[in-house]
C-alpha cells in the first residue's frame, strides 16, 4: 500500500521540481542575455544541482525547448479567451498578455539572430499572432488588411508606447484601438471609396 503512495509522492515532487527550474528559465530570460540562461546559473536559480537540471530536460536545449512549450501554453491559454464577438475585450487581453509575457517576448526577439531556440519560438510566436488576430479581429480575405492589423497589434508597437514611450497601459490601450479601428473602417469601406 505504501508504494504508490511513495510514487505518487516522488511524482509530485518531481514535477515541483522540474516547475522550479522552469520558472528560473523563465526568469532568467525576461532579465538577459541567453547567454547567461546557463544550466549552472538556472539550477543555482532554482536550488538544485546541475545533474538535477539535466535528469529532467536532458541539456540546455531540452530545458530551453521545454520553457518554450509551457510559455506557449500559457499564451495560447491566455489569448484563446479572446472572442471575435467582442473584439474590445481582445484587445484588453492581448493587452494583458504583453504586460505579463511581454519582456520575455522582446528578449527571445533581440536573440533571435544568435539562438537557434529562440528563433523557433519567435517563428512560432509570429505564426500564432497572426492566426489569432485573423481568427479575433478577421477573418479578412484581404492579406494586406490581415497585415494591417497584424502590425497594428504587435508587440513592437506596445514596446514603443509602454516601454520606449513610458506610456500608461490606458495610453497605449487607446493608441492601439485607434490603429485596429482605423484599419477595421477600411474593411468596412465601399472599394474605390477614398477615406
Amino acid at each position: 500500500m505504501t508504494r504508490p503512495y511513495n510514487m505518487t509522492r516522488r511524482n509530485r515532487l518531481a514535477a515541483a521540481t522540474a516547475d522550479r527550474i522552469l520558472d528560473a528559465t523563465e526568469s532568467r530570460l525576461k532579465s538577459g542575455a541567453l547567454a547567461d540562461v546557463t544550466l549552472s546559473a538556472v539550477s543555482k536559480d532554482a536550488g538544485v544541482s546541475v545533474q538535477t537540471v539535466l535528469r529532467h530536460f536532458g541539456s540546455r536545449t531540452g530545458l530551453m525547448e521545454e520553457t518554450s512549450r509551457r510559455v506557449g501554453e500559457r499564451i495560447d491559454r491566455h489569448r484563446s479567451r479572446a472572442s471575435p464577438d467582442n473584439p474590445d475585450a481582445a484587445l484588453d487581453i492581448l493587452l494583458e498578455h504583453y504586460e505579463e509575457e511581454g519582456a520575455l517576448v522582446l528578449n527571445l526577439l533581440a536573440h533571435e539572430t544568435a539562438e537557434p531556440v529562440a528563433l523557433r519560438a519567435v517563428e512560432e510566436g509570429r505564426r500564432f499572432h497572426r492566426a489569432w488576430v485573423d481568427r479575433v479581429f478577421g477573418p479578412t480575405e484581404d492579406p494586406e488588411i490581415l497585415d494591417a492589423l497584424v502590425a497594428a497589434t504587435d508587440i513592437s508597437i506596445w514596446k514603443l508606447l509602454r516601454v520606449d514611450l513610458k506610456r500608461s497601459p490606458s495610453q497605449v490601450r487607446r493608441t492601439m484601438e485607434a490603429l485596429v479601428a482605423g484599419v477595421r473602417s477600411e474593411t468596412e469601406s465601399e472599394p474605390g471609396v477614398s477615406q
